[in-house]
């Protein structure tokens, strides 16, 4: 077929075209092991049917497009630390699957047209640890708002006790010097 393919590696056994966990595993590069839901869009170039029959007969899927995405994904996230993955720079690891991956589906006389990082699943281990790591985050945020209002509320109170003495002072003053101009009228 030269239309538009769409193979999908997915843990879900009904979104995948295997049955059961079609998952990449992969380690990061602190170790860890992540679970990655893929698809990627190719369609076979028509003027190239033939070449890739030849090579790949009716086989481009397991022998070519299914060792691509582990061998890509696997050597991408081995690259970053678990944290990095969860991160904003997932977005630069897709980057980095899709440009390879183009590559070397091109070099075997398929088109390709886009790559989708579907899902990436942590294990129960950093997820829990992950999870406990933002609760301990928002305490601390806390607990320095709450160190910061108690700062500005007593910096208020200095703040206003300097002006009240400030105001005294200067009636004080002024008083004195009323007294010393008038010093008759207090009689």
């Amino acid at each position: 077929p030269i239309g538009l393919q769409t193979y999908t590696m997915s843990g879900n056994s009904l979104e995948g075209q295997k049955i059961g966990d079609d998952s990449i595993t992969a380690r990061t590069k602190d170790g860890h092991e992540v679970h990655i839901d893929c698809s990627i869009t190719f369609q076979i170039d028509p003027e190239k049917v033939l070449e890739l029959h030849k090579m790949w007969q009716n086989r481009y899927i397991d022998g070519l497009i299914r060792p691509v995405l582990r061998s890509v994904i696997r050597n991408g996230t081995s690259q970053y630390t678990i944290d990095e993955v969860n991160s904003e720079k997932r977005i630069k690891l897709q980057k980095e699957f899709k440009t390879y991956l183009k590559k070397l589906i091109t070099k075997n006389r398929l088109v390709f047209k886009e790559f989708f990082l579907r899902n990436v699943a942590f294990s129960s281990e950093y997820e829990k640890a992950f999870e406990k790591k933002q609760v301990v985050l928002t305490e601390a945020e806390a607990e320095a708002e709450a160190i910061i209002s108690k700062a500005i509320a007593q910096a208020k109170a200095e703040a206003e006790t300097i002006i009240l003495k400030a105001m005294a002072d200067a009636k004080v003053k002024q008083i004195r010097t009323e007294k010393m101009a008038f010093p008759l009228l207090e009689r």
